[in-house]
């Protein structure tokens, strides 16, 4: 009854329910008195005959009667291809409507791909989104234009889309708000046809760097021609901006080539080239209480506005895994708990074009063991305190020092978990950074849902990534200094258990978000099945609490345990060197 009951409540709309479950359903919102129960009605709402005339009036008694859910944006599971009656979707977007500006915006990137199971072009969804873009163009409008604006390029949506960007520009409150944005999308076109003529001359044409490089100049000079004024970053609308400064621009030499593009910041109180001289030059002398700066040949003091364009690469999963990250974080911010995480961000403008946000004064992990020698340094303990050591000496400042490793701890348990149960892939030691105040935190996220890499070696299938996530002797060695015990330690579990058992409180929130984005056709998300990875690493199956934290332990010690990750760490190292 009740228990069996509580185990389909738990089904994260992957699996059908059987006519058996539905009249089970039924029957308990019929015994519903105060109607409060939100995960039990939405959950009633797929058991609906929809075709039954009867059954369907019952389901809209319940939306009038039913009391408003606790957490509004549990209702954007209501947008799914499979509740196409749009009494519930409009229930749906008036639970939605009740969110804030900022809170929607998290939900965006769904929003979009809802569109796609609409019956028409003209729909609640579709007035909805307009009607919150229009009253706040900067927070909401800026995101929409470019969600829509990125999947133009699809023959089966770029009508839909198309009437959309156009209806909103159409009611936008300022003629320059529209103008803004054909500007940035102008900029945008320009710097993917340099894009494209670089990878060309650089990787076809076999041209020097320096040859590569004078083209680009070239090139950003005739784009600085046409900034007259102040240029929006389309990464986000507060970055405003004004020419870009050539000197500090570059390409980097991977396949693709993206661009690293500095623009001098038009915030009239940012600093000047002269200002930061002079405090760098300060900071040298010793003249005055400014602390170090200049950490590892890292120098730069970010006043300019600094991205990176990428032309080439699909950046569709790192901002649905950077949104994962995003929402993970507020929710353990909202119940105190602050793992100084850092997810950056990234936006993509066209089909594989896009912007990613640069976070600098930071080292790859790999770059900090090569430091330690090319192979040693893979396996080396000390590795990761050795370089908070340098950033932050404890005998010039212990309380600093201090500061760093809990900020390293902090994000090191925030971190862990997400990877894990996002099953983010591909973690070699140059897509895990450390910044300079101590935060630990990962880049690049081209494979998750659980596939991870493998190698053929001599016919046979080498599984490169044999633990969930990455947690290394070094790591555990920068939280504890290797003392045992260490309450240093004791408060990483600490910070990585309730973490963990936080999400699995949310986790149906963080399966209807990946659930909404199938019709995306993501190379990893394809089909409904593909998100059950996260209710396999959550173990819902494990109610008793001290199960839970033993199954965590074990993990937590079988990651730190993998002499494999060392190995490959090491293999990469050599072959990056």
């Amino acid at each position: 009854g009740k228990d069996l009951l509580e185990n389909l409540i738990k089904i994260d709309g992957i699996e059908p329910l059987s006519d058996k479950d539905k009249m089970l359903m039924k029957k308990s919102i019929a015994k519903q008195e105060k109607k409060k129960n939100t995960r039990r009605f939405l959950f009633f709402l797929r058991s609906v005959d929809w075709l039954d005339d009867e059954a369907r009036k019952v389901a809209y008694d319940y939306l009038e009667r039913w009391a408003q859910p606790n957490n509004p944006e549990d209702c954007i599971e209501l947008l799914r291809h499979e509740f196409a009656d749009n009494r519930v979707r409009l229930y749906a977007l008036n639970n939605l409507n009740r969110l804030n500006d900022y809170a929607l915006n998290r939900y965006l990137l769904q929003l979009v791909q809802a569109l796609k199971c609409e019956l028409q072009h003209n729909s609640f969804l579709s007035r909805f989104l307009v009607y919150r873009a229009v009253n706040n163009p900067w927070q909401i409008g800026h995101y929409l234009f470019w969600h829509l604006k990125s999947e133009y390029h699809s023959e089966e949506w770029c009508e839909r889309f198309g009437l959309l960007m156009e209806e909103y520009f159409v009611h936008l409150p300022s003629y320059q708000l529209m103008v803004d944005l054909l500007v940035q999308n102008n900029l945008m076109n320009r710097l993917t046809k340099i894009s494209t003529d670089i990878q060309y001359w650089y990787h076809e044409a076999k041209k020097s760097k320096e040859h590569c490089t004078s083209f680009l100049r070239k090139e950003l000079e005739l784009i600085n021609e046409d900034i007259i004024d102040v240029l929006t970053v389309p990464l986000n609308p507060c970055i405003k901006v004004r020419k870009l400064k050539i000197a500090k621009c570059r390409f980097m030499s991977s396949a693709k080539v993206p661009l690293w593009l500095c623009f001098r910041n038009a915030d009239p109180h940012s600093l000047s080239d002269d200002d930061v001289k002079h405090i760098l030059r300060a900071n040298n002398s010793g003249s005055n209480g400014t602390k170090d700066i200049a950490v590892d040949g890292y120098t730069d003091i970010c006043h300019d506005a600094q991205v990176l364009f990428k032309s080439g690469d699909d950046l569709r999963q790192d901002i649905l895994t950077l949104q994962m990250l995003y929402i993970m974080d507020e929710l353990w911010l909202r119940k105190n708990l602050d793992l100084r995480m850092k997810p950056y961000g990234v936006i993509a403008t066209a089909e594989n074009v896009g912007l990613v946000e640069l976070i600098l004064n930071c080292k790859t992990a790999n770059d900090i063991h090569t430091d330690a020698g090319t192979y040693r340094g893979s396996f080396d303990k000390k590795t990761h305190l050795q370089y908070l050591e340098r950033c932050h000496p404890p005998k010039n400042d212990l309380h600093a020092y201090h500061k760093a490793r809990e900020y390293y701890a902090r994000s090191c348990a925030g971190y862990s978990v997400s990877t894990w149960i996002l099953g983010i892939g591909d973690r070699h030691p140059s897509n895990i950074m450390i910044h300079f105040n101590g935060s630990l935190f990962h880049i690049d996220f081209g494979h998750f849902l659980g596939n991870f890499k493998s190698k053929k070696i001599a016919g046979y299938k080498f599984e490169r990534e044999k633990t969930p996530f990455v947690f290394t002797p070094m790591m555990k060695y920068a939280i504890d200094e290797g003392k045992e015990p260490s309450p240093e330690y004791r408060d990483f579990i600490k910070w990585f258990f309730q973490a963990f058992t936080e999400v699995r409180v949310r986790y149906k929130m963080f399966s209807n978000l990946f659930l909404l984005m199938i019709p995306s056709h993501m190379p990893e998300l394809v089909r409904e099945h593909d998100v059950s990875y996260v209710r396999r690493q959550l173990r819902l199956d494990l109610d008793n609490i001290n199960d839970l934290a033993a199954h965590i332990e074990v993990t937590i010690n079988d990651c730190l345990n993998d002499k494999n990750r060392l190995w490959d760490n090491a293999a990469h190292a050599a072959k990056h060197a």
